[in-house]
């Protein structure tokens, strides 16, 4: 199912009508799942709400009878203090399946020494760049990142970082 189905099949669910009535102002952040080295998704889509008087993200779990179970609303994690830009999802033209294969085609140009294991895969808009954000846990003990433009397919950053002090 893709991201735009999700979103459609949340907003039929009670648990969110009960919520948006009592949080008018929340709006759609991001998509998260666990994923697999080959970037499929391994565990059921999360969905995350911002509410800005209370600065705070609830995040809905899209469960298998298509109903929703929400997650206590929690603070936002991030490095600095930055406005939570909310995630558009009219403007995407690239599918999970898409950058997925980019993920994968670009991996060994990227991390040659690296061999991919479990990790986790964030749909967001980060300085105004709609992306799709897959972060895997390498075999050497590394995190892995790649970021790929939702809109264009562009590869926006890739990098890595050594879990292990030398």
């Amino acid at each position: 199912m893709n991201v735009q189905d999700l979103f459609l099949a949340l907003q039929k669910t009670d648990s969110f009508k009960q919520w948006s009535k009592v949080h008018p102002q929340g709006y759609l952040t991001h998509f998260f799942c666990q994923i697999d080295s080959m970037g499929v998704a391994k565990t059921n889509w999360e969905i995350g709400y911002f509410e800005p008087s209370s600065n705070k993200i609830t995040v809905f779990v899209m469960l298998d009878n298509g109903d929703a179970e929400i997650k206590p609303a929690d603070d936002v994690f991030q490095k600095e203090k930055v406005a939570i830009e909310e995630l558009k999802l009219d403007l995407i033209k690239i599918s999970q399946e898409q950058a997925a294969q980019t993920w994968t085609g670009h991996f060994p140009e990227f991390f040659p020494k690296e061999q991919a294991g479990d990790g986790f895969l964030i749909l967001q808009t980060l300085e105004k760049n709609i992306l799709w954000n897959f972060t895997v846990i390498t075999k050497t003990i590394k995190f892995v990142n790649m970021k790929i433009n939702a809109i264009d397919g562009k590869i926006a950053s890739h990098e890595e970082i050594s879990l292990v002090q030398k």
